[in-house]
């Protein structure tokens, strides 16, 4: 459909008997670019395209370089401004009406910049050039800025024109104002079956969910019964798994760090506190970060693990524990890695910028090759880069 009506403006163009202006030529040749452009681009129009082909073009130039400006909509007319360089009157107004021709015949009004003149074109065909004045008679109320733009004030209105507007926006309000009316009663009356239908149910509905709540009361008490057994079954495999991948993770380190002792001098490995992986509160009232490492290379830069405990209550984790790489530098510090809580039996070693990765462990076989592989590889990456930073 588009294209049917793309081909009838161009077709309409080309018959439009324009051809005994010297501008006529080129104008249409920059009305059917612009149609083609404007068809096969999304969000382009044909009227922004024909501006922008009109004054980019190298024959239109040759008439003193013409430049068209605006061309807004306003009251269903199309506003330009025009710097008009050596066009002629009639080169004007055969640019009203091409522009008319490929607008979807809406009139154009070019005002030419630096002059009081306007090329207007009208419904029944016509192309008009002179004053304001001239062209649009005593109603005509214009209002331009200094540099020759239509400002927010500009009004082309008659005394008829705005009696009829002013009729059809007392519709619309009347139309509005009914439909609000209708509206709110409608939403009165909804209002009122729901508080009569769901309302008037309730007491029956509570009568049956309870009667429902008592009748099922063994299923539901066999069913948190499995719920926490299975919580507690997890949690006695956590308790048994989690420390193997946590010592897993600081004895590679360690023996990271002597094998490069032996290579490397002024590599210094501190070991502050001992600790305490998972902490039950029914046997301890604090739970305490842990130092546990300090790794200082030649650079002054250091490696610290900070871990905190795991929490058990009533037997059953309610924090996991975690342990963290900081790198420190001049009292700034930068996470590295970290290892996370489990989910059903699942964790993650996080690595940070600009690392960056995750090693999923599994509590049912947490020291597997390729979880061991990629940690090897990740401890690798941070101490070349904590080493190696300056």
């Amino acid at each position: 459909m588009r294209r049917v009506v793309l081909a009838l403006v161009l077709l309409f163009i080309i018959t439009s008997g324009m051809s005994h202006a010297t501008l006529a030529p080129f104008l249409k040749v920059i009305a059917k670019e612009a149609i083609k452009g404007a068809s096969g681009e999304l969000g382009k129009t044909v009227i922004e395209e024909f501006k922008r082909l009109f004054n980019n073009d190298k024959e239109i130039a040759k008439k003193g370089n013409p430049q068209l400006k605006e061309g807004k909509l306003v009251q269903n007319k199309r506003r330009w401004i025009i710097s008009p360089g050596k066009l002629s009157s009639d080169d004007l107004k055969e640019l009203a009406k091409i522009l008319k021709s490929v607008d979807n015949n809406i009139d154009q009004e070019i005002k030419v910049n630096g002059s009081d003149n306007v090329v207007a074109t009208t419904q029944s065909g016509n192309v008009n050039f002179g004053t304001y004045q001239e062209v649009l008679g005593d109603n005509a109320v214009t209002s331009f800025n200094q540099q020759g733009g239509i400002t927010a004030q500009t009004v082309y209105i008659t005394p008829s024109e705005l009696k009829d507007s002013k009729k059809v926006m007392e519709e619309i309000l009347a139309e509005y104002e009914k439909g609000k009316e209708i509206e709110n009663a409608e939403l009165k009356r909804r209002l009122a079956e729901i508080h009569k239908v769901e309302f008037n149910v309730l007491p029956k509905e509570a009568d049956e969910w309870a009667q429902l709540f008592v009748d099922s009361l063994p299923l539901r008490k066999d069913k948190i019964k499995t719920i926490e057994n299975d919580k507690r079954s997890l949690t006695e495999k956590e308790i048994t798994k989690l420390p193997i991948i946590f010592e897993y993770v600081l004895q590679n380190l360690d023996t990271k760090i002597a094998a490069l002792q032996k290579r490397i001098t002024n590599i210094m490995v501190e070991r502050p506190e001992d600790y305490i992986l998972i902490v039950d509160l029914e046997k301890h009232k604090s739970t305490p970060k842990y130092l546990t490492r300090r790794i200082t290379f030649p650079n002054k830069h250091s490696v610290e693990l900070i871990l905190r405990p795991g929490i058990l209550e009533k037997g059953l984790f309610i924090d996991y524990p975690e342990l963290e790489f900081r790198e420190v530098t001049n009292n700034r510090t930068k996470k590295l890695f970290s290892i996370g809580r489990p989910y059903l039996g699942r964790g993650y070693v996080k690595l940070g910028y600009p690392v960056i990765d995750d090693i999923q462990y599994s509590l049912d076989d947490p020291l597997n090759e390729g979880f061991k592989n990629r940690l090897s590889q990740s401890l690798d990456k941070l101490i070349e880069m904590v080493y190696l930073d300056e």
